[in-house]
């Protein structure tokens, strides 16, 4: 079967020689017309567990992206994102209910990097793909940048970006990791125009105790305002 690294795992491994610092899973891309129920049977008959139901490998969530954990570590997860053909482009994605957010990218062909003594398949060119959705500096390391967020040709009708980064800074806050919870909130600020993220923008630079604040963001030119989320 066709797949090659993805997102995080081939940002690090083809920019720094390894994985980035923190990355939990390992992200690879695969075909559109591979079948769900058939990979998740044959990656169980190895031993390894999909986190999400087997009913919803057909439906709209499992079309676009799941994730299965690798003995006998089961922190070690492997995240499949399936590539969707539509209008010259590739697209990869999730979905939350029947809502998709996607992002597109250009059909790519194939060249390997070798990492652990192994030869992975990468898109190719490489430098091109990897630009394509971190921008012209994706050779920097910068922190504090997630493309389902700011992406700024992100195809994201039904908001799903906006809970999304609420959801992680919710986690954030009841978790202590105050630190990202203010990296979201101004990911956000700069897509999305909200007077909940001017009073916690205010919060974090007054926390009883010194945190490293990651800077602001450049605002797009069309953020979103929250009426048009949550209605007059």
């Amino acid at each position: 079967m066709p797949f090659c690294l993805a997102h995080g795992s081939l940002l690090g491994i083809y920019r720094d020689g390894d994985l980035l610092p923190g990355d939990s899973d390992i992200d690879v891309m695969l075909p559109w017309s591979v079948d769900r129920v058939w990979l998740a049977g044959e990656l169980a008959r190895l031993g390894c567990v999909c986190v999400i139901p087997a009913h919803e490998l057909r439906d709209i969530r499992g079309q676009w992206c799941f994730s299965v954990r690798l003995p006998p570590h089961w922190n070690a997860i492997v995240e499949m994102s399936f590539l969707k053909p539509e209008n010259g482009k590739v697209w990869f994605g999730f979905a939350r209910g029947q809502n998709v957010i996607r992002i597109p990218i250009s059909p790519f062909g194939f060249a390997k990097v070798r990492y652990l003594g192994v030869d992975f398949p990468i898109p190719n060119p490489c430098d091109v793909h990897l630009c394509k959705i971190y921008g012209a500096n994706w050779r920097t390391r910068i922190r504090n940048r997630n493309f389902f967020i700011i992406h700024p040709e992100l195809d994201d009708p039904s908001h799903i970006r906006i809970s999304y980064a609420l959801n992680h800074i919710l986690d954030g806050l009841l978790t202590g990791n105050y630190k990202k919870a203010q990296g979201y909130t101004e990911q956000l600020l700069s897509v999305y125009d909200d007077p909940l993220l001017y009073e916690l923008r205010t919060y974090f630079a007054n926390l009883p105790f010194e945190i490293t604040l990651f800077p602001p963001l450049p605002w797009q030119s069309e953020r979103i305002h929250y009426r048009e989320v949550i209605g007059s």
